[in-house]
């Protein structure tokens, strides 16, 4: 492979996959925040609370205390209050009887890169408190959303495939989305994502600023639809043949990673976003990976306590590349990279998976 080949960032769309050839997928959502915000609008008008309470009586959801702020920010919007419980370094919750559910209405639950099956701590917590809403957050987990026992669950596209906009629900109630315009940040997505097909023609720069762009809409888009184009997209996506793909990448990485004796998540039947490590001088393996062109995440920067909550784990996560852009040679790669920090500065990361 080229030694300067970009591993990382944004999809770009080939602008032949806009050939509408096939019957274009519905899509209710445009984005999983406006997701979430539609469900806890679905459980307000159910169950009472939310945005028509007053803020005194506003429902309470309990929510990890490792997550991204939007779903915090996209909370306080749908008129909500929470209060977080701790997840654990497996990234998961040890002890259910350790959350605090008398003293919510809901609780969000997040299946951590697509390496979880939260179903027996749903029914876990179902056994505590029959008349909670459980709410699972599958963003990072496309490939289970659908397996989910959890009263609502919902995934996200733009982060798994070459698809601008779009999220789904699943639930045994119906969940409409609340739309009522045009998705900007979806424009401004879709108009990067193309240019990024045309690499070595169009500068790199001038994507980067439309995507940046779209990104600083998003908070603001709860109620807006998701367009035909992203729609079309979708539609012509082989979503198994992304699956094999993604499952060979993290095994490749997983047997890597064991070697070296680097902490990590893996599940060999699981279809992962990311695969995570965790180090404690993340900072110094990071910028070695910027330097040979590979942009690791890292899930999720921290704005403050109060919308993240506290937990270490924000510190020490770093994410392994393993989408369907990338083969066997570029995931050697990252595993090298990893293997000269590890031996050349002389710090060796203890632990390992099992």
């Amino acid at each position: 492979m080229s030694e300067n080949k970009v591993i990382g960032g944004e999809f770009a769309v080939d602008p032949q996959e806009l050939n509408e050839h096939i019957p274009a997928t519905n899509i209710e959502f445009s984005s999983g925040r406006a997701a979430l915000f539609s469900i806890l609008e679905n459980v307000s008008k159910i169950f009472g609370g939310g945005a028509d309470c007053p803020k005194t009586q506003a429902s309470i959801i309990l929510i990890p205390n490792y997550l991204c702020d939007s779903i915090t920010k996209t909370i306080v919007d749908a008129g909500w209050k929470y209060s977080f419980y701790n997840i654990e370094d497996r990234l998961t919750v040890t002890d259910v009887n350790n959350l605090e559910l008398d003293r919510c209405d809901a609780i969000l639950l997040i299946n951590y890169f697509g390496f979880l099956n939260l179903n027996e701590i749903i029914i876990q917590i179902r056994e505590r408190k029959s008349s909670i809403i459980i709410i699972e957050d599958d963003v990072q987990a496309f490939y289970k959303y659908k397996e989910s026992i959890a009263d609502y669950s919902f995934t996200s596209l733009r982060k798994w495939f070459p698809c601008p906009e779009g999220a789904f629900v699943k639930s045994k109630n119906t969940v409409e989305s609340i739309r009522k315009y045009k998705s900007l940040f979806g424009q401004y997505k879709i108009a990067g994502n193309l240019l990024k097909s045309y690499g070595g023609i169009i500068d790199d720069s001038i994507c980067l600023e439309l995507l940046e762009r779209g990104e600083s809409l998003l908070d603001d888009e709860y109620l807006t639809e998701c367009s035909h184009t992203s729609e079309i997209i979708f539609s012509n996506i082989d979503l198994k043949k992304i699956a094999d793909i993604r499952k060979r990448n993290a095994k490749l990485l997983h047997e890597g990673l064991e070697e070296l004796g680097i902490e990590h998540l893996y599940k060999e039947d699981a279809v992962p976003l990311f695969v995570p490590i965790f180090v404690e001088d993340r900072k110094k393996l990071r910028n070695l990976f910027f330097k040979n062109h590979i942009f690791t995440p890292i899930h999720w920067p921290v704005a403050n306590e109060d919308l993240n909550g506290a937990n270490s784990i924000y510190d020490r996560e770093l994410s392994l590349i393993c989408d369907q852009r990338y083969n066997e040679d570029d995931i050697k790669k990252q595993l090298e990279i990893i293997r000269q920090f590890v031996y050349r500065e002389g710090e060796k990361y203890g632990g390992n998976d099992s």
